[in-house]
């Protein structure tokens, strides 16, 4: 099985766009250096199981990126969604986010 999910140490990052270019999130991810997975997004449950493989069970998972959103722990999202949804999710986002497109 996959790393632990933990909520209670370090820098807390999500991912809306789990899928493709989601998988990213792996350079990301660095319990030693306190930095974990929170939550993945994406609109194929697949994916989120395939991700609670990889980071374990626990991990929030959802398709409702506003869910994601909506928790006050994380500090910081990759937004790896389609090129057409990144400035919806990436304004909807009030927190440090990384987004691989510039947004008008």
């Amino acid at each position: 099985m996959g790393a632990s999910f933990s909520k209670d140490k370090g820098l807390l990052v999500g991912v809306i766009g789990a899928g493709n270019r989601g998988w990213l999130s792996k350079h990301a991810y660095n319990p030693d250096e306190g930095v974990r997975l929170a939550g993945a997004v994406d609109i194929n449950d697949a994916v989120l199981e395939s991700y609670r493989e990889t980071y374990g069970p626990d991990l929030p998972a959802t398709t409702d990126y506003r869910e994601l959103l909506g928790r006050h722990d994380i500090r910081a999202i990759l937004v790896t969604s389609p090129d057409f949804r990144h400035e919806d999710h990436a304004v909807d986002a009030d927190i440090v986010e990384y987004s691989s497109k510039d947004l008008e």
